[in-house]
């Protein structure tokens, strides 16, 4: 979802709204910010969201972000001080409100909930999730990634009962590859996909000859996969095909944006094919139609379907909130 200059709400509201609430969970990123308002069965009673992610706080200093909180769900705090806040992603960078220690892979993500780090602020209990790192010779971190992991894991690999492998995309900015044995983090790889195809598409010459298209021209991003297999080189060398097709009028000013993005996914999915071969088990978690790409694109280079991981941000702080014993937890209905 696109988010616009100001933040958006539900319609939920009110004190007896309030009188259940048992948490309030965080998904601040760098460029977006979500809030939930979860009652004591995990389900979630209200939501607000805001374009007010780091890059826009950070120039101000961290207490901006106690100020920003106010502003954002500053409704909900009004009327219960005392609930926990517990927040998730590059809000715990050294960007952020407050920098948290990476725990180091390989690592259990049941040992997150005991790595909580508060953050001051003059009245509220805000507790920040710490991100994670692979320090191997070719190193890459996450924050935020780690919470959409615990999330996706079912109750029996969070439980440990499940030790098999696998590999879990998260599609975004800069996309992670994560290994995982069980509830194991075994190793993380980034690609700056999105954010390749971003500057691209907005700051390089292949922008002159595009515009904005009215829907996805979905043959046009599946040929761009085949020609990222098939042409025998790497992206550098296929992506000015975007200028080049549409200079021949065999590309549309509208379709070059879903050629690019075709070239740039294909490419990233040849490049982890290559290293650690095509997966048998693996699950997309992030955006509905960033994940819809990377279906398309896998199905087009013949891997299995992926399974989706729904509202795994959510679920993740809920499940992380819950082990690390912030708020008592009832059987009934909410998020496993």
């Amino acid at each position: 979802m696109r988010l616009g200059s100001g933040q958006r709400r539900s319609r939920a509201g009110g004190r007896d709204l309030m009188s259940t609430a048992a948490l309030i969970g965080l998904d601040w990123g760098t460029t977006a910010f979500r809030a939930y308002l979860f009652a004591s069965d995990g389900a979630v009673l209200d939501q607000a969201a805001s374009c007010e992610g780091i890059n826009a706080l950070q120039r101000h200093g961290r207490e901006e972000f106690a100020k920003a909180l106010d502003r954002l769900v500053g409704r909900w705090l009004t009327d219960a001080m005392d609930i926990p806040i517990l927040a998730a992603g590059m809000v715990g960078s050294r960007q952020g409100w407050l920098e948290t220690p990476y725990v180091p892979a390989p690592a259990d993500l049941r040992l997150i909930p005991d790595r909580l780090a508060r953050a001051p602020h003059a009245r509220a209990r805000v507790l920040i999730v710490p991100g994670m790192v692979d320090a191997g010779p070719l190193p890459s971190v996450m924050r935020g990634e780690e919470t959409q992991l615990v999330g996706v894991l079912a109750e029996h690999v969070w439980a440990g009962a499940d030790s098999s492998r696998r590999l879990v995309v998260l599609p975004g900015t800069h996309t992670k590859w994560v290994s995982l044995e069980g509830p194991a983090v075994v190793s993380i790889a980034t690609t700056m996909t999105g954010e390749i195809y971003d500057l691209l598409r907005s700051g390089s010459i292949l922008a002159s000859t595009m515009e904005d298209a009215d829907r996805p021209y979905d043959e046009v991003f599946r040929a761009a996969v085949h020609l990222a297999r098939d042409s025998g080189v790497g992206a550098t060398s296929t992506v000015f095909s975007t200028r080049s097709l549409g200079l021949l009028e065999r590309l549309a000013p509208g379709q070059q944006a879903d050629h690019l993005s075709g070239l740039l996914i294909g490419h990233e999915l040849l490049d982890r094919e290559r290293v650690c071969g095509a997966p048998e088990v693996w699950t997309l978690a992030g955006s509905d139609e960033l994940c819809r790409r990377y279906q398309l694109a896998a199905a087009e280079l013949g891997w299995p379907p992926a399974a989706l991981g729904a509202a795994s941000a959510q679920r993740g702080l809920w499940r992380i909130a819950t082990a690390a014993e912030l708020v008592n937890r009832t059987p009934a209905g909410g998020l496993a």
